[in-house]
């Protein structure tokens, strides 16, 4: 400038002032609303734009922009930003698994009702089947029972429908759970440091993997192992769902209690209360001393029932009672036992299907 003799100006403190704060105030805002590693590459473009700006307002305008104040206040925001955002990762995770509980809650009771309004309708039927036969072997009240059997019907559809709406909301929380889970898995991406790290955990705990889906899975299995609610595993035979129930089980605050694995298909259906629950000497022949069932021998620790979707249906009623409550009867025995147990369950069988087609 010197040398084609024109004067160089500068920016006042407040205009200088302004350009900081709208240089600080945009970059804060693609940091924030855009959101992954877009967002610093749109933050770091637009910290080059103004670069260029300065340049270009020093060779054409002669015009001296500030750098050092703008690009501190930049250094700053992306500081704090980048803790913002940790910051509210962690509470959006700790949300989406309050949500996720909900759900699991509200399914669980819409379950029980639906079992309810099932078993009414059985009822229901039975008793319109013998309003029939009624008919059928007498005349002289066939007007009466008519009226009868068209309450029936009337009361049939009416539990039908109710039946109908509570398999709907079922399948509707299924599908906000599937939601939930999805939002959780996408929430985070794997480094490769974070893979090294989770490959090297699965391998003490006897899992050996490069695959990065199974990693990410292991990752939130280790999150959820720290929790007491029930854990199901799905998969193909084979997969090795058992060695995830026992990394759950290890990675638990049960680790140093007992863990019980039972394969539900191997179970005699004549053995089942006996097998799960004991029995007391002489509550049948055979029974010639006390016996503890499964529940109480992962009593305070965790118990895999393995190829649970295998489970009668009959025996499914007895189970989850049991699990509601923590509470069961030996057989034979007059006093209840109550049970401190983590249960962990396995299954090849798609059970959403299960419970649409009624086996499960």
């Amino acid at each position: 400038m010197l040398l084609t003799d024109n004067r160089v100006c500068q920016l006042g403190p407040l205009n200088s002032g302004l350009v900081t704060l709208l240089l600080a105030s945009l970059v804060a805002w693609f940091l924030l609303h855009t959101g992954g590693s877009r967002s610093f590459l749109f933050a770091g473009a637009l910290v080059l734009c103004y670069g260029g700006l300065v340049i270009a307002a020093l060779a054409l305008a002669h015009l001296v922009l500030p750098l050092a104040l703008p690009l501190s206040a930049v250094a700053l925001v992306f500081v704090g930003a980048t803790d913002w955002t940790h910051l509210t990762a962690g509470q959006r995770m700790v949300l989406l698994e309050r949500d996720m509980l909900r759900v699991q809650q509200e399914a669980v009771a819409v379950r029980e009702a639906l079992v309810l309004r099932e078993n009414r309708a059985e009822a229901l039927q039975e008793d319109l089947d013998q309003a029939r036969a009624a008919v059928a072997q007498s005349t002289g009240l066939q007007q009466d029972l008519s009226r009868s059997a068209d309450t029936l019907r009337t009361e049939l559809a009416e539990v039908q429908a109710q039946e109908e709406a509570a398999r709907q909301q079922l399948q509707d929380l299924g599908r906000e759970l599937a939601g939930l889970r999805a939002v959780t898995e996408s929430s985070s991406k794997l480094g490769d440091a974070e893979l090294e790290q989770l490959r090297d955990e699965c391998r003490r705990l006897g899992i050996v993997t490069q695959n990065h889906h199974l990693l990410g899975l292991f990752r939130d299995l280790k999150k959820g192992a720290k929790s007491l609610l029930p854990a199901l595993l799905l998969g193909e035979a084979g997969t090795g769902k058992e060695l995830f129930a026992r990394a759950i089980h290890l990675l638990s605050p049960r680790s140093g209690k007992p863990f019980i694995a039972v394969n539900m298909a191997a179970i005699s259906p004549e053995l089942f209360e006996s097998e799960l629950f004991g029995h007391v000497r002489g509550s049948f022949t055979g029974a010639t001393m006390d016996r503890r069932g499964y529940f109480e021998l992962a009593h305070h620790g965790t118990l895999f029932l393995d190829e649970i979707g295998d489970l009668r249906l009959e025996h499914q009623g007895k189970l989850l009672r049991v699990l509601q409550e923590k509470t069961f009867y030996r057989v034979g025995a007059t006093t209840p036992t109550t049970v401190d147990v983590r249960i962990v369950a396995a299954t090849n069988r798609d059970l959403q299907r299960g419970v649409t087609e009624g086996w499960f």
